[in-house]
């Protein structure tokens, strides 16, 4: 996503909010949910939260609780109901969610290759040493995963997509990742220099262009 500022060249829209004092994590959370990813005994999970997962596929089988094989009746049929709550690669309707839900189930498996597609919603540190590990829009990898769990770190905070991105797309998020500033003097110096490329630039100069051409 672009924005022209004065009618000269156009620039990434996050610059402008930037320039406005928003960090990274400040403007993720404008625009998109988040959804924490839980690390458990080396296997990533979701939770079970209507909003996040309905008409999304499943990534594996999650079994029925109840499920008994020696329960079969007279007529060959298992009254206990279906091995599956849901199968691999079908969609969390709201009957399937309900019956998960009244299984006692609070989360479902999630694949690496799943989280892998999603940016963290925010900066994910190092308890012990302060190391930043996964900074806010960075791409999850299995290597940065394997970071995370490594450090302690049992929740990953990632921004929602949804699978198709019809209704949740990354826009936004693709949008930052091509926009260099990283603060908010640097976003003005770069409206600034932008807006007028041929003109010397100090950062006073950029600041003041930027509370002329929105504060007065």
């Amino acid at each position: 996503l672009h924005v022209r500022l004065d009618r000269r060249r156009k620039m990434p829209a996050t610059i402008l909010l930037r320039a406005l004092d928003y960090s990274t994590e400040d403007i993720l959370k404008m625009f998109y949910d988040v959804e924490v990813i839980t690390i458990r005994e080396e296997n990533l999970y979701r939770p079970i939260n209507n909003k996040y997962l309905k008409n999304q596929r499943a990534d594996f089988n999650i079994e029925n609780p109840k499920f008994d094989p020696s329960a079969v009746d007279a007529n060959g049929k298992n009254t206990s109901g279906s091995q599956f709550l849901v199968q691999e690669g079908k969609k969390y309707n709201a009957s399937v969610l309900k019956k998960l839900k009244d299984a006692g189930f609070t989360h479902v498996p999630v694949s690496v290759e799943t989280v892998c597609q999603r940016v963290a919603a925010c900066d994910h540190y190092d308890e012990e040493t302060g190391e930043v590990i996964l900074n806010a829009n960075e791409q999850l990898t299995p290597e940065k995963i394997q970071m995370l769990a490594e450090a302690g770190i049992t929740e990953i905070k990632t921004v929602y997509f949804d699978d198709d991105n019809l209704n949740v797309g990354r826009q936004i998020s693709r949008t930052l990742a091509i926009d260099k500033c990283n603060s908010p003097e640097e976003a003005r110096f770069e409206i600034y220099f932008r807006s007028r490329p041929s003109d010397a630039v100090s950062q006073e100069v950029a600041d003041q262009y930027f509370e002329q051409l929105f504060f007065d």
